[in-house]
């Protein structure tokens, strides 16, 4: 009896591994698009003291992209990430302003755009 190897399981992409999907196939598709990075990071002033340089709006998406005439914001969850209430209320405030919001748990979110 010849035994079959089991097939290896899938091993879910990173947040990091599906926001770079993301990019790339938006990018071939034509679109202007970037990843939209927030946080901060310590500096040091002439006194040699160190200080917080905060960057990004605090909720706004991962990747922000541009495509005929509209704005898109893309938020990257994956696994049992859920949206915090910064990007809840950043994503009204996109569709307010009449962008599309949208959250990608996997490319196909992205493809029906």
């Amino acid at each position: 009896m010849v035994r079959r190897a089991e097939p290896e399981s899938v091993k879910p992409l990173t947040h990091n591994a599906l926001k770079a999907c993301i990019l790339q196939y938006l990018t071939l598709r034509g679109w202007l698009c970037w990843a939209n990075n927030t946080g901060a990071y310590a500096i040091e002033d002439d006194r040699h003291q160190r200080r917080f340089v905060r960057f990004g709006k605090n909720g706004s998406g991962d990747i922000f992209a541009l495509h005929d005439h509209q704005f898109y914001s893309i938020e990257v969850k994956v696994g049992r990430d859920r949206l915090r209430s910064e990007q809840e209320e950043w994503m009204e405030q996109v569709r307010a302003h009449g962008g599309v919001a949208v959250v990608a748990r996997c490319l196909d979110d992205v493809r029906m755009l």
